[in-house]
Order: C-alpha cells, then sequence, then structure tokens
C-alpha cells in the first residue's frame, strides 16, 4: 500500500498566560509526551473515489458504536477509514487514535490484548475524557485485526463497557461476531461499463479506471489515457475486480510495459503483481502476499478447498463446490467451511441470480488458487471430478421422462464453468468431452448462443465414434437444437443418427423424445401425414412406457392436428386435459409452443380474450426465443379483432419476415394477416403507419417488450400490475431508487454504474411502460407498490 508516516496534534490549541508558560509546557510534551493526542495516517498519495461509501458510513456511524469495514484483502478498508477518521477531526475535532494490530505477534492472549488495548487508550485519549469530548464522543479505529480477532474481542467488549462515549470502528477480511457490531462490506472500485461514444471520457467516469490512470502517471508522468489504452485499462480494471491494491501494484508496471503487455501479461502469469512500494508493510509488497496472509490462517482442510475452488471459472453452485472438494467431510461441513470462507472475505456471494444461493472467486484471488492448486499438484484431479459431477447430472436429465428441465435451470449458472472443463479436456477426452458439449448445447437453447452450440455439437459428432456411450445424448441435444432453431431439414438429416443411438441406450424416455422432435422437424417442413403418424407413435410409446407426463405432451402437440382438421371441441378437450400437466414438467420450448396451439384455438374459436391471454403466457414462457415470433402473431391477430388496429399493425410489422416455429397456426391464417394489415393501413393516419414502418426493426428483447406493453395512446399510462414480464431486475432496481427521488449520479453511484447507463436505464422504463417522465415512472411505482400492499 501506499507509504504513510503518522502525526500527532492537539484537539484544540491551548492558550498560555505567557511566554515562559507555553516552554515549560512544551518541555513536560518532549518528556511525557502529549496528554490528549489525536492520531492522524497521512497518505502521500490521493484518496480517489468512494464518494457513496463515505456518504454510507457517515450514517452508519450516527447509529452505531462498533462499526467494522469488511472486505477482500488490498480492498482499501485501512484508508477507506483514515479518510473517515480525518473527516471526523476535521469537522467535529473529536479525540482519536489509530492502533494498528498487525504487528501483534500470533498467539498473543487475552490479557495481553486487554493491556495492549488499554495502553493505546490511555495515552492517546487520556485516562480522563477532555472538557465537551464526552459530547463529541472519541473515536478508537483497530486496522487489520483479521489475525487477532479471537484474543481482542474480549478486550473490545470490556473496553466499550467501560468507555460509553468511545465509538470503535475496525478494519478486517471477516466481522468480529460481537453484540452492537455494524459491519460494512467494502468492495472494489466501480469498474467500467461497455463504452458507448468517447472511450477517454466515458472510462473515466469508473473510480477503478481513475486510480489506475493516476498511479500510472506517478510512475511514469507521460501517461495518459487515450483513445487507443482506454480499452485495455478498463480490461486491467475488470480482470483485477477494481482492486486498489492490485491496481497500484499493476500500474507499477508501466515503467518497462505497454497497457496492453500488462493486461496479456496478468491473463498469463497472475503473479507479475510483485512490484510494491519499498516502504509498505511486506504483505503489500505484492498481490501474492497480500492473499497469503489470509490463507496462512486457515486450516488445512479449508486450505484445501480454497485451492479447488479456483478450478470455477464463474459463479458456482453449493453441489458444485461440494463436488470439486470431495473431501471425507460431509456436504453439510462442506458448506459451512464455505461459509467460513465467504466470512474471511476471500469467497463473496454472487448477487447477481435469483434462487439458490451461488458464490464467486474474484478473478484477482482465483488467480492465487491456482497456483497453489497446481504446486499442491491437485488440478487434474478436481478437473476429474468435477466433470464426473457434471456427468452424474446430465444422465439424470436424460433419464426423466421429460428431460429434467429443472435440472436444466439449476445448471445454467454452470455455464462458463462447462466451457472451462470443455477446454480442458479438448485434447485427451474425446468421449467425456461430448457428453459435456451436448449438456451446454440444452443450456445454451436457454440462455446462450444456441447457434453457436449447435455447430460446435455437429461437429463433435462428426468426431466422434459411433459406438461413443454418450452419442445417443449428443444426437438428441442436435435434434432439439435444431428443431427449436426452425432448422427442419437438418434436424430431419440428423434424426437417424439419434433414433439409431437411442435404440441401443438403456433410456426409454430417451428414444420417445427424439421421435417426438422428429415429428416436430417434420410438421415444420410441412409433412402433415409424416409428423401426426410419429405423434402417434410418441403417444402409445409414452402409454405402454407408463410416463403420463410424455405422454400428455405428445397428446398436446397432437391438438394441432385436431385444429387442422377441424375437430375444434376435441382440441379444446385435449388442451385442457394436457396443459396444466406439460406446463409444470415440459421444457419452455414445449410449454411454448403447447400455449402457442391453445391461442390458436382460442382464435378459431373467437375467444379473442382467452386467446390473448395464452398468447402472452407463451411469450413469458422461458428466456430462449424459440417460438417467440409465433406467440406474437398470436397477439399481432388477437389485437386485429379486438379493433386494435395500430397495436396489431406494429406487431405484424416488427416480425417482419422472420421464421415461424408452426408453419400455420390455423386455417385461413394467412388471409387473415392479409387483411389486418390491409384494414389497419386504410384506418390509420399515413404518418403513422410510416412511422411504424421506419421502427419496425426491432431485436427480439425489444419486440418482447412491445408484445407485453400497450398501444401508447394519448394518456394511456402503464397499469400498476404491468411490468413484471417486460422489465430486468436492473430496471426494477432503477424504478426502486427514482421512487427514493435519486438523480441520476446518486442512482449511479448506489449501483455502480456510469450516468449514461442509468440514463438509458431510465429511457427504457419509460419507453416501456409508456410513461412521459420520471416522475409518472416514480408515480407509476408508488401505485404499484400500493396495489401490492393492498
Amino acid at each position: 500500500m501506499s507509504a504513510q508516516r503518522t502525526a500527532s496534534r492537539n484537539a484544540a490549541a491551548t492558550r498560555y498566560c505567557s511566554s515562559a508558560c507555553r516552554q515549560r509546557a512544551y518541555r513536560d510534551r518532549v518528556k511525557n509526551g502529549p496528554s490528549h493526542p489525536t492520531t492522524r495516517v497521512i497518505y502521500l498519495t490521493s484518496f480517489v473515489g468512494r464518494t457513496r461509501e463515505l456518504s454510507e458510513l457517515a450514517a452508519h456511524r450516527a447509529g452505531t458504536r462498533m462499526l467494522t469495514l469488511v472486505g477482500p484483502p488490498g480492498v482499501g478498508k485501512s484508508r477507506l477509514a483514515a479518510e473517515v477518521i480525518a473527516k471526523e477531526q476535521n469537522l467535529s475535532h473529536r479525540e482519536s487514535v489509530i492502533m494498528d494490530l498487525s504487528s501483534v505477534p500470533d498467539g498473543c492472549t487475552t490479557a495481553r490484548a486487554v493491556t495492549m488495548l488499554r495502553a493505546s487508550v490511555r495515552q492517546g485519549l487520556g485516562a480522563a475524557p477532555r472538557a465537551g469530548s464526552q459530547r463529541r464522543g472519541q473515536l478508537l479505529l483497530l486496522d487489520n485485526c483479521e489475525r487477532v480477532l479471537p484474543a481482542f474481542r474480549p478486550a473490545v467488549t470490556s473496553l466499550l463497557d467501560d468507555l460509553p462515549s468511545l465509538r470503535l470502528i475496525t478494519t478486517s477480511r471477516e466481522t468480529w461476531g460481537l453484540p452492537g457490531e455494524t459491519a460494512y462490506s467494502v468492495n472494489g472500485l466501480s469498474q467500467p461499463d461497455i463504452c458507448s461514444g468517447d472511450a477517454v471520457s466515458w472510462y473515466l467516469g469508473a473510480d477503478s479506471v481513475r486510480l489506475f490512470v493516476h498511479r500510472c502517471a506517478a510512475v511514469s508522468p507521460d501517461f495518459q489515457l487515450t483513445d487507443c489504452n482506454a480499452g485495455d485499462v478498463a480490461d486491467i480494471c475488470r480482470m483485477l475486480d477494481g482492486i486498489p491494491l492490485a491496481l497500484e501494484l499493476a500500474a507499477q508496471l508501466i515503467r518497462a510495459l505497454s497497457v496492453r503487455d500488462i493486461k496479456e501479461l496478468l491473463r498469463e502469469q497472475p503473479d507479475i503483481l510483485s512490484t510494491g512500494w519499498r516502504t509498505a508493510q511486506p504483505r503489500h509488497q505484492s498481490w501474492a502476499a497480500s492473499l497469503r496472509w489470509s490463507y496462512d490462517t486457515l486450516q488445512p482442510a479449508q486450505q484445501a478447498l480454497f485451492r479447488r475452488l479456483s478450478v470455477f471459472s464463474g459463479s458456482f453452485s453449493g453441489a458444485a463446490a461440494v463436488a470439486a472438494y470431495g473431501g471425507r467431510e460431509s456436504p453439510d461441513t462442506t458448506m459451512r467451511m464455505i461459509h467460513n470462507l465467504l466470512e474471511k472475505s476471500l469467497v463473496t456471494l454472487d448477487f447477481d441470480t435469483s434462487g439458490p444461493a451461488r458464490f464467486r472467486m474474484l478473478e484477482s484471488i482465483r488467480g492465487f488458487g491456482l497456483q497453489e492448486l497446481r504446486s499442491a499438484a491437485e488440478e487434474p484431479v478436481v478437473v476429474r471430478r468435477l466433470v464426473d459431477w457434471f456427468l452424474r447430472e446430465h444422465t439424470r436429465l436424460l433419464r426423466a421422462p421429460l428431460g429434467a428441465w429443472e435440472t436444466v435451470r439449476e445448471l445454467r449458472g454452470e455455464r462458463h464453468n462447462i466451457e472451462s472443463l470443455l477446454r480442458r479436456l479438448a485434447d485427451h477426452d474425446e468421449e467425456r468431452s461430448l457428453a459435456l458439449t451436448a449438456l451446454l448445447a440444452m443450456i445454451d437453447l436457454h440462455v446462450g448462443d444456441a447457434p453457436r452450440a449447435l455447430r460446435a455439437l455437429h461437429r463433435s459428432l462428426r468426431e466422434a465414434s459411433t459406438e461413443s456411450p454418450h452419442r445417443a445424448a449428443a444426437a438428441e441435444a442436435a435434434v432439439a437444437l435444431a428443431c427449436w432453431l426452425g432448422k427442419a431439414e437438418l434436424a430431419l438429416e440428423l434424426a437417424p443418427d439419434a433414433v439409431r443411438a437411442a435404440q441401443h441406450g438403456d433410456a426409454e424416455a430417451q428414444r420417445v423424445r427424439v421421435l417426438l422432435l422428429v415429428g416436430l422437424s417434420y410438421e415444420m417442413h410441412g409433412d402433415r401425414a409424416s409428423a401426426l403418424s410419429t405423434l402417434v407413435t410418441c403417444a402409445d410409446l409414452s402409454e405402454r412406457h407408463g410416463s403420463s407426463a410424455l405422454a400428455a405432451l405428445c397428446r398436446a402437440h397432437l391438438s394441432r392436428h385436431l385444429l387442422h382438421e377441424g375437430r375444434y371441441d376435441d382440441a379444446v378437450r385435449v388442451l385442457r386435459e394436457t396443459l396444466p400437466v406439460v406446463r409444470t414438467s415440459a421444457s419452455p420450448e414445449h410449454v411454448r409452443a403447447i400455449f402457442n396451439s391453445a391461442g390458436a384455438v382460442a382464435l378459431a374459436t373467437d375467444d379473442v380474450a382467452r386467446a390473448s391471454r395464452l398468447f402472452r403466457s407463451a411469450i413469458t414462457t422461458g428466456e430462449s426465443a424459440v417460438g417467440l415470433c409465433d406467440s406474437v402473431l398470436g397477439l399481432a391477430l388477437s389485437a386485429y379483432r379486438d379493433n386494435r388496429f395500430q397495436h396489431a399493425f406494429k406487431l405484424l410489422t416488427a416480425i417482419g419476415g422472420r421464421p415461424l416455429l408452426a408453419p400455420r397456426l390455423f386455417p385461413g391464417w394467412r388471409d387473415e394477416i392479409a387483411d389486418a394489415r390491409s384494414i389497419a393501413t386504410r384506418l390509420l393516419p399515413s404518418a403513422v403507419t410510416e412511422n411504424i414502418r421506419r421502427s419496425g426493426g426491432l431485436g427480439l428483447r425489444d419486440l418482447t417488450m412491445l408484445a407485453l406493453g400497450r398501444d401508447e395512446e394519448p394518456g394511456q399510462e402503464a397499469a400498476p400490475d404491468e411490468g413484471d414480464d417486460v422489465l430486468s431486475s436492473r430496471e426494477w432496481d432503477v424504478i426502486a431508487l427514482v421512487m427514493r427521488g435519486l438523480p441520476n449520479r446518486q442512482i449511479a453511484q448506489q449501483m455502480h454504474l456510469s450516468v449514461r447507463t442509468v440514463e438509458n436505464h431510465v429511457r427504457n422504463i419509460r419507453r416501456l411502460l409508456g410513461l412521459r417522465s420520471r416522475a409518472h415512472v416514480a408515480a407509476w411505482a408508488a401505485r404499484r407498490s400500493s396495489a401490492t400492499i393492498s
């Protein structure tokens, strides 16, 4: 860390009766030390950022006697605490003292801790409080406490009991666990968003970039942030998670390396950060030394867990962590050790997900863990153990009647980890690579790049052995991707291999699922006779297999054929029987297709309100784009029949020539689309239709939001219950802060975003909800909150 020195000054100027009196007082101070010093830590480098943290800490100090700044190594806890103390001294002239506990020897006893703490307080604050100090309070900062917590807990408790006016601020990598303690989490400096516009001004809005640039300029005065190096600087800040110590160590390298060279070295050699200030403490001389300060305090089992968790390249679930650890301890014991690492700030919670808790190791910390893992020669064993766990999960998915899609949902967060394992296995384990590729393809169908996954899977199938035990799963995944992506010819090309591989397997449900996909591919290809025959075969096999859920899915797909034969009542009956089963157990793609079929039946029977509800439910099912255009088209026809011509024309224009999953929704639907376009063009003003045509090229997310929104008629606002389906979680966070009356700059500080990003969020919210200003957004959110409460 930055070089520092300690200085003392009197809390208030003392007046003397004569020069002789002043000189005697000076001699006494030199001999005995100051009676009531106010100790400040003065840093020789500038303090960058942390505006939000200083504001929040000021609010926390008013309501707590013990405030702990907790965070990972090198995050700047000591510097932030010193800044808090300095502001207190400048504003209120509080008496304060700083005690650095990093030099306390290991094995310090509680009695020794009590003696040390009381001696420091007596020396710094005096045995008796000065006049007025009871009203202002006294401040004690205990710095770097993580290694002496057990010995100092009784001493801190006793001190707070004996000095009611004392307020305590501590910094540590874990909390004290004392009653009355308020923990404040210190994270890395704000990192830059993806650039939009002028790179230099955009990236300088992030505190981490400003700190890195400032420290580089201190080392090399000619260094400047330019359009050429701004992107590389932003990448370095992201790679180092905005950790100030790591950024300062990286900036030291600018003497001999370019920014691009530093970025490449950080990817290949994480231990390159070893050029700290010569006057810094040993643990701040290098990034590895800072992490080892915490690593050495762990028990052997905890050290092993920390090393093995570094194999995860992204966030990970508790179950995956237990699998990677593979120790003799029970899963509950392993989870308790994970929470110990969480308390020591070596592992963090992943706040970007909903559902079960997921964990993450900061990339800057993970590099150290990987080095320790390789030094212990454990990497191959951990990788093999984790691959085996993913393959067991894949087998569980395949043996379930409908593919255990809840397993796919659970594994979505493991996508980056599976990709990392695939890179490790690519050269020497083709069999297991094929199985992992199939698993990754099914995940990518929902949340990833499905076309790329299909290409990779198709390539793997061509290279893999025809006798591979994992070929059936990979072939099924390839047919599913081709089918749901609308590539009917490719799906039919891959189908024979999938059927043949499935027949040699031991999973009857897998064979039925493959045949079902083949039937859907025939339907998309326009071969209704083959599609109907295949679906009937699937339904019979499902009944013999004893899978009511799979049989219900096959019959639900058969309802479309009943619709096209004009047997509306039979189609309605089948859907009412099967839809409750399908929607709770089938994949999102199947569920959306069945909702679309039910909506088409409702349109064919002229039940427009029910059709609109079903198509909206189809749109909000899952996260993939499979069948989305069919759902939007159904909503457009519902709007047309409901005489909402402008909304219908918007949706039809937005769909454009995108391919549909079902080639025919219901008899005569193409003629009805033509009528809707013609009538809307004739009834709407030409300026309106022209504007709609010009803005028709929407992305899938905007298309979804347009379909779920309302016509932007004059004076029409979104209802309080709308918005659940169209707004992202980040946009809801922005709405909550807008409702509190915060301007964009304060919202940006609280959410660690740039002001421009917040402006874009507010603009999107207004557009999606049809609201004219941020005041209308706040009013809408207040009405929605009131409606929810009532």
